[in-house]
């Protein structure tokens, strides 16, 4: 295997003005679409698991599918905890074998974002892993377009000048600010700050990271590339491909159900290459 520091990377990721794709998985197809779609692009790419999916994929069965498919494929490969919310939870992470950790404590006061995250860190520079953090509220879509709808609502769009801040006191190595994405199904474009963050990037030096991926036009996904952005989070659309495609095989007759999730990989791995071909992915390595 191809041995990069997931740092290394996605610095050269930045400076080549690409990025990193990081695929939400929670299953064994969805991991194998991943490592798939990477190695016919012979790319890197980064495997991530939330928080939310830890109670159907543990720690130790997505460490050891990464050891396999690290030994299958001479790709590097970067096993990513998103959106994490407790530092217990990131250092056993870090214990299993976890590349890279995101600690989220976007809901809690400023100051308390600040410790955890702090503290994220220095458990992390035990075992050389970076740490993503994040500053303002990546709402789900539901609750973003909500709040737009709602002139006495503010959206939690990241202040550049709290990013510096925020970035020098917890030593961050990344950091995924709130610019106007959101997870989920958009029902509407939209709208990414550009310039709030061309100016993150400007003050705080490090990538930057665009949560809420699935549904950006490409336009506006290659923009926020020239502005600092060096890790794009996937999640929603490899979902829908899922669901959509065990709903469409198995709707009319029975069909075998090694089948349906087979081609539900096929098609997870049409939408993870759609996406390192947007993101420029394969450019890292050259």
């Amino acid at each position: 295997m191809l041995y990069f520091s997931p740092l290394e990377l996605i610095l050269k990721a930045k400076q080549k003005k690409v990025a990193l794709g990081s695929f939400n998985v929670f299953n064994i197809e969805m991991f194998h679409a991943v490592t798939i779609a990477a190695s016919k692009k012979k790319s890197p790419v980064i495997i991530a698991t939330g928080e939310v999916d830890i109670q159907y994929f543990p720690p130790e069965f997505a460490v050891s599918l990464m050891k396999i498919y690290s030994k299958k494929f001479d790709i590097p490969f970067i096993l990513h905890l998103d959106h994490c919310t407790q530092v217990e939870l990131a250092e056993k992470c870090l214990r299993c074998g976890y590349s890279s950790i995101m600690f989220d404590g976007s809901q809690l006061p400023y100051e308390e974002n600040v410790e955890k995250t702090r503290s994220v860190v220095k458990i992390a520079q035990w075992f050389g892993v970076p740490v993503e953090g994040e500053l303002g509220v990546i709402l789900g879509t539901h609750e973003f377009f909500e709040s737009a709808a709602q002139k006495d609502i503010q959206l939690k769009i990241t202040d550049p000048e709290a990013a510096r801040d925020f970035v020098l006191r917890t030593g961050i190595h990344t950091l995924a600010p709130s610019i106007g994405s959101a997870h989920g199904v958009y029902v509407e474009k939209p709208k990414i700050h550009f310039d709030t963050l061309k100016r993150i990037s400007e003050v705080t030096h490090i990538p930057l990271v665009l949560h809420g991926g699935s549904g950006i036009p490409v336009e506006d996904v290659h923009r926020c590339l020239e502005e600092g952005v060096a890790k794009v989070n996937v999640g929603t659309d490899i979902r829908r491909t899922l669901v959509d495609t065990i709903a469409h095989e198995g709707i009319n007759s029975y069909v075998e159900a090694r089948t349906i999730m087979e081609k539900s990989r096929d098609a997870i791995v049409t939408v993870v290459e759609n996406w390192l071909d947007i993101l420029k992915s394969p450019v890292i390595l050259q």
